[in-house]
């Protein structure tokens, strides 16, 4: 049995598949972790996040706010330049009404809409209609479909065919400001597109909160969307899509391996304890040079090049994921190749120590 105990390719076997399942499931616990900090364990898509529902709802109302700027007669191109803009003032809900509105800055508002909404590269589309006078507005990527409806008289006709279009996008939201009444896929579990916030959105499309008018307007039909797979990968939703996307498969994939990486680093763990000390050719539980210093002195030597190693690890891990735009697996991994050495090298020490019962002959007189 002590032969096999010290069996040197037995031992290489057991430290590779311990150190594979150890690192599959140190990163795919970080991976769970990461996901479960930000999501639930029950969302499975971008759309039920509380990211996506947040900022679909500052779009629509943008659009409103877009929307009741055109139908005061504002107009521009879409090279505005918004770095210097106050975001937060431009998205209060509810903001006293200037007695003399200055038309510079009104424009410089309008502009900052006019450029966020009017962008060829979006995922997010917006087709808005009077119902009084006709007038449309709409992203540029439905022009062709704004003229193809040019020639319905019946404009809830020409929702028909807007319907059809987008009934299959991922996300949609379709409100008619008329009746006070909506249409929407979209799950809302965070309550970002909630009766209240949507009731804004009809008030101020229709005059009745609007920065400077002072009487109320026609009603609208406002349809908005998001662009099926958000194949628009730069701009906010894109963004956002993609790096959910990355962190869900992730996480899936962790979740998937972690139970039987787990079964295997527990039992091959059991199995590097049990041959740990035992080498071919010697008697009883053999000690390295190292096993034979004071167990606090070896205990401090490991702790100190343990923590030297796992500061350094930290940095070199977020330079391989913030400056060189890697994956955060590979930072993780290069992290846990130069820390489990270590730790596996000062734990399997101390096993050694109490199977030659050596744990406490070796540390200095009067210590305990």
């Amino acid at each position: 049995m002590n032969k096999i105990k010290g069996s040197l390719p037995l031992k290489i076997m057991v430290h590779i598949i311990l150190f594979i399942s150890c690192l599959i499931v140190f990163v795919g616990t970080y991976h769970t972790l990461k996901y479960l900090d930000s999501y639930s364990v029950s969302t499975n898509s971008f759309l039920e996040t509380s990211d996506f529902q947040s900022k679909y709802l500052k779009y629509v109302e943008r659009v409103a706010v877009y929307v009741d700027y055109r139908e005061r007669g504002y107009t521009g191109s879409v090279s505005y330049n918004a770095n210097n803009i106050n975001l937060k003032k431009l998205f209060e809900k509810e903001v006293e009404k200037p007695k003399t509105p200055e038309a510079a800055s009104e424009q410089e508002d309008f502009d900052y809409y006019n450029a966020i909404l009017n962008n060829a590269n979006t995922n997010f589309v917006y087709y808005v209609v009077n119902l009084s006078t006709g007038a449309k507005y709409y992203s540029p990527s439905l022009e062709s479909f704004a003229a193809s409806v040019e020639g319905q008289e019946d404009i809830l006709d020409a929702m028909d065919v807007y319907m059809n279009k987008v009934e299959k996008n991922p996300g949609y939201l379709i409100i008619n400001t008329d009746t006070e009444r909506y249409a929407t896929n979209v799950n809302r579990n965070y309550q970002f597109l909630s009766d209240e916030n949507l009731q804004w959105v009809i008030d101020y499309i229709t005059g009745q909160i609007s920065n400077t008018s002072s009487d109320s307007r026609d009603e609208y039909l406002i349809c908005t969307s998001i662009e099926v797979g958000f194949p628009n990968v730069k701009d906010e939703f894109g963004t956002m899509y993609t790096s959910y996307q990355r962190l869900y498969s992730s996480y899936k994939e962790s979740i998937s391996q972690i139970p039987l990486a787990f079964l295997f680093l527990v039992l091959f763990l059991l199995v590097a304890i049990t041959t740990s000390g035992y080498k071919k050719g010697v008697n009883g539980i053999y000690l390295s040079k190292f096993d034979q210093l004071f167990t606090e002195v070896g205990f401090l030597i490991t702790v100190g090049i343990l923590s030297v190693t796992i500061y350094f690890g930290i940095y070199i891990k977020r330079f391989i994921s913030d400056s060189l735009k890697l994956s955060v697996t590979y930072g993780l991994t290069v992290f846990f190749i130069l820390v489990y050495p270590l730790a596996m090298f000062g734990f399997l020490s101390l096993v050694r120590r109490l199977k030659a019962s050596e744990f406490f002959n070796k540390t200095p007189k009067g210590c305990y």
